[in-house]
């Protein structure tokens, strides 16, 4: 049989896609996908985030979630050592008690009690005390960096800050839920295990991505990444290269400057909503497909690359690492991307709202 880190590598071979190209996709650091590659298990925090990062990746690969979890845990038993009595197996003594046992037990037993009833008259006139358990203090987590993940309890938090400022985020877990939501107010965020939502952002706050891997009485594993918002420069683009759709003048805007040849770019889209996204890449064929929450693309190009969508607020896109602003809630959008040679010579590569 297989073990869990062949199975893995195997089925990522098979689908031709690399450990970066995955850990992109679905938000894990490269070290962890390597480490259940590698059956190096020991190098995770604790199991809980062990058996979230095993089932993402197991999804991703079109695995079998459950005989993945399995695999994992017969791996694990195998590891155990056997109880010493199972080795040597248990001793049988014999049929009948010694008469001076019985003897021996029955002095101990009077001890014991002259012992209890003589402690009970010492402490009789003790006042009774009764020390409360301390209150849980509330952990603080800072997402600063890219990604995290964190085994949250009620009464956390979770800090972002941004160059305006810093937002709060209280943490409840409620039955099988675990509730975000602002303090001060704002969208508070429901989650079940599984469950992937976003927080919109704009104004410098960043786009956070949330992922609820497992909840349960020790507590809910939730990955989390941000994507800090930055605005880009208008541009003042050539006529030299003409798009052959009507193009809204006055409201393009640089993504990538500067190059001395144009090259592939890359478009991810998450959504938190349901949203109808259409896509033509390089003027090839278009694609059209209705998205759920928590469903991502992700589509290269190397001339131009046209969307369209139903709902801004519904999707967050990034564009070679660039954020690209998508519209607020219910906004029905089309964008076209594509290098445009500038007036020294370099290209650009430049988004266009298309009428």
């Amino acid at each position: 049989m297989k073990s869990i880190g062949e199975t893995l590598r195997e089925a990522r071979e098979q689908k031709g896609a690399t450990v970066k190209q995955i850990s992109q996709d679905i938000n894990i650091s490269r070290e962890y996908l390597t480490a259940l590659e590698e059956e190096t298990f020991d190098i995770f925090p604790a199991e809980t985030y062990l058996l979230g990062f095993l089932r993402n990746y197991s999804e991703y690969l079109g695995l079998d979630v459950e005989k993945s979890i399995a695999l994992y845990k017969n791996y694990k038993i195998s590891e155990e050592p056997a109880p010493l009595e199972e080795l040597v197996g248990q001793s049988r003594g014999p049929s009948t008690v010694p008469v001076r046992l019985i003897v021996i037990i029955l002095v101990l037993a009077l001890l014991g009690a002259g012992g209890w009833f003589g402690a009970q008259y010492l402490m009789q006139d003790r006042p009774e005390t009764e020390e409360a358990a301390p209150a849980r203090v509330g952990v603080e987590y800072r997402l600063d960096e890219s990604e995290a993940a964190w085994k949250l309890l009620t009464g956390d938090k979770i800090l972002i800050s941004y160059e305006g400022g810093e937002m709060q985020m209280a943490v409840t877990l409620e039955d099988s839920k675990l509730l975000i939501h602002p303090v001060g107010g704002g969208q508070e965020l429901s989650l079940l295990a599984g469950d992937e939502k976003i927080l919109p952002g704009g104004d410098g706050i960043p786009v956070v991505g949330f992922r609820l891997n497992s909840i349960d009485d020790s507590g809910a594993l939730l990955a989390a990444t941000r994507t800090d918002v930055t605005v880009a420069q208008a541009a003042e683009v050539s006529q030299e290269i003409l798009p052959a759709l009507p193009i809204m003048e006055g409201e393009e805007t640089i993504l990538l400057a500067g190059r001395d040849e144009p090259g592939d770019f890359t478009l991810n889209a998450q959504f938190s909503g349901y949203c109808l996204f259409r896509y033509q890449v390089d003027n090839g064929d278009i694609v059209e497909k209705y998205y759920r929450s928590g469903e991502r693309i992700r589509q290269d190009a190397t001339e131009s690359l046209m969307i369209g969508y139903s709902s801004g607020g519904a999707v967050a896109m990034r564009v070679s690492g660039v954020n690209v602003t998508s519209g607020a809630a219910g906004e029905v959008a089309v964008k076209l991307i594509q290098w445009v040679k500038n007036d020294e010579g370099k290209f650009d590569l430049v988004l266009f709202p298309v009428q």
